[in-house]
This record gives structure tokens, sequence and C-alpha cells, in this order.
């Protein structure tokens, strides 16, 4: 009898336990927008193809990463990319690239630069506010040899949250397409 009675209390505090109601909303994130998917060229002749090479394991899985202290990553549970990060690194950086030559005297640019990879080494916000961006890209010139550029970018999140950090996220992207442009020779008229 002191058995079934054990039984019962178990029975009854473990469907207490389990019915405490739905977890917490799963936020979804875009770090590329509509219009970085439709890019218009107005006339302009060959336009930029911008791929990523590699990134490390961190960033091959949906959810935003933040690093929490020195050598400490976490990822988040109920933040995710609504896309594949590395997809969505590739439209942002290709159409503000683009958007560059277009608006550019893309005659004297070199027409085999316009093949770019990017290699992503590191990429994430931190606890205390930043976000760093770092790697190094790569593409052809006239010359033989691919010409290998590294990049270190750093941003200051403004406001709270994984919402922000991704637009920080963005903005550096934004930053290392003019980077690129600039390494080129590409200037806006």
């Amino acid at each position: 009898m002191f058995i079934r009675i054990c039984f019962i209390i178990c029975v009854f505090s473990l469907t207490a336990c389990s019915s405490s109601g739905p977890g917490p909303k799963v936020q979804y994130y875009l770090l590329d927008t509509a219009s970085d998917r439709s890019l218009t060229t107005d006339g302009a002749s060959q336009l930029a193809e911008v791929r990523v090479g590699a990134v490390p394991d961190y960033l091959n899985q949906n959810a935003l990463i933040m690093m929490v202290s020195e050598h400490t990553l976490e990822i988040a549970r109920y933040h995710k990319w609504a896309d594949r990060l590395t997809d969505s690194i590739a439209r942002v950086v290709e159409y503000e690239y683009n958007q560059a030559l277009i608006v550019s005297e893309a005659d004297s640019a070199c027409e085999q630069c316009r093949s770019i990879v990017l290699f992503i080494e590191h990429f994430y916000p931190t606890a205390d506010g930043d976000v760093f961006l770092t790697g190094f890209y790569q593409y052809n010139n006239d010359q033989s040899a691919p010409i290998k550029k590294r990049f270190n970018l750093q941003g200051r999140i403004q406001g709270d949250g994984y919402k922000a950090a991704v637009v920080e996220m963005r903005q550096l992207l934004v930053e290392l397409s003019a980077h690129i442009a600039q390494e080129q020779g590409i200037t806006q008229s």
C-alpha cells in the first residue's frame, strides 16, 4: 500500500512539473534583406559574384552565437538564423559590393576581380557589446596568382539583445564590402 501511495505521489509530481506551460518563443533573424536578393543592374555590364569559401564550425549551424568570456562561445537556444548564414553573408557582401560597382567608374575596374571568395575566421557578438568580423578574401587579378587580403573589423552594438547584434553584424559586412571595393580601386563617381 505504501508503494502505491508513493507511486501516485510521484506521478502527480511529474505531471505538475511537465505542465508548466510553453517555453520561450524562438526568434528568427535575417542578416540580409529582400533588396539584397534582387539587385537591378540598370545596364551595368558585369557584376561581381561573392561566395563564402570557409567559416568556423560554430557558424555552420542555425543558432546565433555570443562570446560570453575570453575563450567561451555560447549557443543561443531561442535565437536562430532564418537562412543559412553563409548564404546570407555572401548575399549581403555581393549586394553591397555590386552597389559600389554600379555607381562607380567600373570601366577601369579589373574584370577578373569580380569573383570574390570570403574566408571568415571570426564572426560573433560579445556579451560586452562588441561585434567582430575577421578573416580574408581572395580574388584574381590580371596576373595568374590569386590575391589575398586580410580584414579585421570591429563594431559596437547600439542597443540590447540579439536583434541589435544582428544589425551590427550586417553593418560590418557592409564595411567589408566597401573595404573590398576600395582595395580594388572601385571609387564612387
